[in-house]
């Protein structure tokens, strides 16, 4: 499974992203009309970097101890981000129990929102893709970016 490196701050905090690597669940589908018995589908789930950075501002003078490592578009460690990504889970694994828009962004992705404790949202944007038949799960969702919204 994929895994993510700390992040060490220019302070030298150092940030887990234990919370963003890959990472299997596992839903129980109820019947319907074609396949009349519940069955369980087992789903990789995987986060982009864009879920614990940010894009600089515009005029922002970062320093190189501010950007994450193995990030060739120059992404912005965003503790904000981060701290609000160890929702992440949790909110992957009641998918089945939220409601997600269709967004009119290209790959089909979905859009699930999430209230934070502040009363902002918190957008969760996915895709679901059916697995490799090599590999021993059924469905790999990839979460390209989460982010708060006021």
């Amino acid at each position: 499974m994929a895994r993510w490196s700390p992040y060490t701050a220019c302070d030298g905090q150092v940030h887990s992203l234990a919370h963003f690597h890959a990472r299997l669940h596992s839903y129980e589908l109820p019947p319907t009309s074609s396949r009349p018995n519940p069955r369980r589908v087992r789903v990789r789930s995987s986060f982009s970097l864009h879920c614990f950075t940010r894009t600089p501002d515009p005029g922002e003078q970062v320093q190189p101890c501010q950007v994450y490592c193995r990030n060739p578009a120059g992404r912005v460690f965003s503790p904000e981000r981060a701290e609000l990504g160890r929702a992440l889970p949790d909110i992957v694994a009641s998918l089945p129990d939220r409601n997600c828009y269709a967004t009119d962004r290209r790959n089909h992705v979905l859009f699930c929102p999430a209230q934070l404790a502040n009363g902002d949202e918190y957008a969760v944007f996915f895709a679901l893709r059916k697995a490799s038949a090599a590999v021993d799960w059924d469905a790999n969702l990839m979460i390209p970016s989460a982010h708060a919204r006021q």
